[in-house]
């Protein structure tokens, strides 16, 4: 059979202690469990779109569809001739 310590300590001491642990117990925060409602709901007041009471009509375009419009498909065409298009029909 091993040995035990035994602690005396008196009432203040005690007192003080139970205080402190008291203390560290309240300052700690609870571990708060999020349910996929909660989740749900915290994610979507985060992604709101935000909405303009007064909006203009300009839409910005698209890079890609003003790329590929037809007059900078001729450009590229002429550019391309340009370089390497020289001399095939002579």
């Amino acid at each position: 059979m091993a040995a035990k310590k035994i602690l005396c300590i008196t009432q203040s001491t005690f007192l003080n202690i139970s205080q402190a642990y008291q203390a560290l117990r309240e300052s700690i925060k609870p571990v708060v469990i999020v349910t996929k409602a909660a989740l749900k709901t915290m994610v979507s007041t985060i992604h709101q779109p935000i909405t303009y009471k007064y909006t203009r009509d300009y839409q910005p375009s698209n890079a890609i569809y003003v790329n590929e419009c037809d007059y900078r498909r001729w450009c590229r065409v002429s550019e391309w001739f340009n370089t390497y298009g020289q001399g095939i029909y002579e």
